[in-house]
């Protein structure tokens, strides 16, 4: 690179992150206090910089190449390096973290993620504990993070709580699972997926539903659901067993595509969005800046390897 060719700076890295995640000039802008035609340039510079459009248009608005997606992750891992050099504390000076996490989530369909990170655990911070588990409906996940019962909460709400440092880690798309042999397999249309009998998540279990359901009802359209469990763990068992369909996030779906079958949704359903949600208290402490960067490394790793399949 010569020395007029352009440069990524920390203002670029932010504003690409902010723009992956909204996928919308507009609201990023308000997000980033810019002006719209200010983060309009920096996205022109953005794409000349990486040789990718980042954001195309789509029938619901614009949407993140998959090499913008990609890229999403890295921006994060690299303001945080930046945050990091500039803080008062290094990784180096302060040694392995020896403490004992603690992680939640309301959505447990993400273990490859958490075999990532447990991995990293013990190999890199072998006198640390962590516990990871599912956040119940009616907890109050922004208060836990504020008064240090929880360190790091891996969110997929529509809208987070405000006032909590966010990081975005990926998005996905919805699809359905069924058994192979499903009447449905080949021929899977807006009717026959509304009047069929579905097997979906307990009330508040897990974000995806929300997001689902909210986009059914803004719609005015209702699916039939007949059965509902806790854990999206219990759902292959009762898929092989019989003929309901389970809506669910891709990388769920992925894992299971040896025994059951993936059918696109026959409508256009919004994305999901993925994502670290802390608290300002723990923001600057060197271990939970560690977390964070092994959790979003590890999802550079598992996003890569997916592309590769």
């Amino acid at each position: 690179m010569d020395a007029t060719s352009p440069r990524l700076d920390s203002h670029l890295l932010r504003v690409m992150q902010i723009l992956l995640l909204e996928c919308n000039v507009s609201r990023a802008a308000r997000r980033l206090n810019l002006s719209q035609p200010a983060v309009s340039a920096a996205l022109k510079r953005l794409r000349h910089i990486t040789g990718d459009p980042l954001l195309i248009r789509s029938r619901n608005g614009m949407v993140a190449t998959e090499y913008g997606r990609e890229l999403q992750i890295a921006a994060s891992i690299a303001l945080e390096q930046i945050e990091r050099i500039s803080g008062r504390r290094r990784r180096s000076e302060a040694g392995a973290p020896h403490r004992h996490f603690e992680l939640a989530s309301p959505d447990l369909s993400i273990p490859d993620l958490l075999g990532e990170l447990s991995g990293d655990l013990r190999r890199l911070a072998p006198q640390s504990r962590m516990t990871f588990r599912a956040l119940g409906p009616d907890e109050d996940y922004a208060q836990a993070l504020e008064t240090g019962e929880l360190d790091l909460v891996l969110g997929c709400w529509p809208h987070p709580a405000p006032k909590l440092r966010l990081a975005p880690l990926f998005r996905d798309r919805l699809v359905c699972l069924m058994r192979r042999g499903h009447p449905l397999e080949k021929r899977l249309d807006t009717l026959a997926y509304l009047t069929s009998e579905h097997l979906g998540m307990a009330a508040g279990a897990t974000a995806p539903r929300d997001t689902l359901d909210q986009f059914l009802a803004r719609e005015r359209l209702r699916r039939h659901v007949v059965i509902r469990i806790s854990a999206t763990g219990y759902a292959p068992a009762i898929l092989t067993r019989s003929d309901l369909l389970y809506t669910c996030p891709l990388h769920f779906a992925i894992s299971h595509r040896h025994t059951l079958v993936i059918v696109e949704l026959p409508f256009a359903c919004p994305m999901i969005e993925y994502y670290l949600l802390w608290h300002e208290r723990t923001h600057a402490d060197v271990d939970c800046s560690w977390l964070r960067e092994r959790v979003m490394a590890g999802m550079v790793t598992l996003m890569a390897n997916r592309a590769s399949r």
